[in-house]
């Protein structure tokens, strides 16, 4: 399953409608209807661009770059999803720092910037 849209952290440099959008996060009403998708789809895969919320503080103090002080409507609604249901990987990237984590049952990757992964 594939999630997408987080929150840029560097908006403020950005320019509206030429590189950053209002709308590039999913709304909260579209992001409790997928966690209902997502818990009766039981992905083996989940692939997200930003990572559920208990992973904020591994992510900043492996990445060095603190996004977790950028509010995020995704982060929450991602970690709801894995309570509900523990894929065998997650993927995701926003932090930009290639890091694999092993969690309850599920390995999270986040690719770095041109990273790829492969998973059987």
């Amino acid at each position: 399953m594939f999630v997408g849209g987080a929150l840029s952290a560097d908006r403020r440099w950005r320019t509206e409608g030429l590189d950053w959008w209002p709308d590039e996060e999913l709304s909260i009403l579209e992001l409790d209807r997928l966690i209902d998708v997502y818990a009766g789809a039981g992905p083996r895969i989940m692939v997200t661009h930003d990572c559920p919320e208990f992973l904020d503080q591994t992510m900043v103090e492996a990445s060095g770059r603190d996004k977790s002080l950028a509010p995020s409507r995704a982060r929450q609604p991602f970690a709801a999803m894995f309570c509900r249901h523990r894929p065998q990987h997650w993927v995701f990237g926003h932090w930009h720092h290639t890091l694999r984590v092993p969690w309850s049952g599920c390995t999270f990757t986040c690719l770095g910037e041109l990273d790829c992964l492969e998973i059987p």
